[in-house]
């Protein structure tokens, strides 16, 4: 245990433990923004706020769509370094004035959503440098685990973000927490500058042609149709998983009937499940093995356990399937993030990971929307007790998908049928 303690990526990789934390501290951030968020919303005197908190979040999505792919062609286009740089100071500029409205009682719905809108636009930039820093920051043998460990920031900060969004909301109010949101963009920024890694594209096959560039990205993914019936696949589990973050708030509100620390702990019930599963991966170098397997077992779970959510009135049995979820959904983004940064070249790793972040995002907004009206309709658990029975039917698109053997090409991947 000892020995694989210090072939961690953690301890062998001082500029990917560098960005490894600035990662958490600015996604712990962006967690306790989402809650303070959708507390806010929830609070606010308005019939409809099922619907208004499906757009206010579907604004935290809509622009990695838009900009996904453009700002992931930008990663491979200047030094990710850079990008990371720019990508908090802009955030931070504008949840800085987010904090500003909401300290002085001056919003609107239209004014969260355009905020909102604002600050996740630069996301995707920030998120295609870092998936493209990766191999660099680390080394071949250690990149299955260097990016369980990528995975995990996410995880650990939704836990830690969760934990003391409701506490902070619980004891003293929203209004801070936007504040902290702002800052915690500026301390990210402060410790991204110590890495001294070069992180320009290892291999310059740019042109002078951007279009050429940012529809090269397209034809990748495209002209591999495993790669592509892959994606497909996740856009379709992206349906049904990530109305979460809205039923999460819903149910706090309207079947346990609880404050925000509950908001909190159910929050957190899902991030602990994800940290434990990305923190055991991270220890391990073989988590692509039967990968589609894995992954069959974890969504068919996940949709089991939804539908025991929305069949449930128990607080503590809700937070039970939801630890169970937040562990199926760690390994499914552990297995297959991990499989894509080893196929994918490093010259299109920016866009390759833009545009997928896109495709699987792009159906997001339309669900939140759905599903917040839904809601409107009829009962959150009625809605989450059949989104988990779909979820389980999805499950079995896997079985059926065109599946990888990996080699070479030219695009870095020989695959085949079986």
């Amino acid at each position: 245990m000892r020995e694989k303690v210090k072939q961690h990526p953690l301890i062998l990789f001082s500029d990917f433990r560098i960005l490894f934390f600035a990662r958490l501290i600015s996604s712990i951030g962006d967690k306790f923004f989402l809650i303070s968020l959708s507390w806010l919303v929830l609070s606010m005197d308005n019939s409809n706020s099922a619907l208004n908190l499906s757009i206010v979040m579907a604004a935290n999505i809509i622009p990695v769509v838009i900009f996904g792919p453009f700002m992931g062609t930008i990663a491979d286009c200047i030094n990710r370094k850079t990008c990371l740089v720019l990508a908090d100071i802009v955030r931070a500029f504008f949840m800085a004035i987010l904090a500003f409205f909401v300290c002085n009682d001056n919003y609107t719905i239209w004014s969260l959503f355009i905020l909102s809108f604002l600050i996740a636009t630069f996301t995707p930039l920030f998120e295609s440098a870092t998936n493209a820093s990766i191999e660099i920051l680390t080394d071949e043998e250690s990149i299955s685990q260097a990016v369980a460990l990528d995975s995990m920031v996410l995880q650990v900060s939704n836990l830690l973000g969760a934990f003391l969004g409701g506490v902070v909301i619980y004891a003293v109010g929203i209004k801070g927490a936007f504040i902290f949101n702002a800052l915690s963009f500026i301390v990210s920024l402060f410790i991204i500058l110590f890495i001294h890694t070069n992180l320009s594209v290892k291999k310059n096959t740019m042109t002078k042609n951007f279009r050429q560039e940012f529809g090269q990205g397209f034809k990748y993914i495209i002209s591999i149709k495993p790669l592509f019936a892959l994606i497909i696949f996740f856009l379709i589990f992206n349906f049904f998983v990530s109305p979460i973050a809205i039923f999460i708030p819903l149910i706090v509100k309207f079947v346990i009937n609880e404050q925000s620390n509950w908001l909190a702990i159910l929050e957190g019930a899902v991030a602990l499940g994800s940290v434990m599963i990305t923190l055991l991966l991270s220890f391990r170098n073989d988590i692509n093995e039967k990968m589609y397997k894995k992954i069959f077992i974890s969504v068919l779970t996940m949709g089991i356990s939804m539908s025991l959510i929305g069949l449930s009135t128990n607080r503590y049995i809700i937070a039970l399937c939801l630890f169970i979820t937040g562990c199926t959904l760690a390994h499914v983004n552990a297995t297959a993030y991990g499989f894509f940064q080893k196929i994918v070249p490093d010259y299109l790793k920016g866009r390759f990971f833009a545009i997928l972040t896109t495709m699987c995002f792009s159906i997001i907004p339309i669900t939140y929307i759905i599903n917040g009206a839904l809601t409107n309709i009829v009962s959150v658990s009625t809605v989450v007790f059949y989104e988990g029975i779909l979820s389980v039917l999805a499950a079995f698109i896997i079985i059926f998908i065109p599946k990888y053997q990996l080699g070479g090409d030219n695009y870095g991947l020989l695959y085949k049928v079986d």
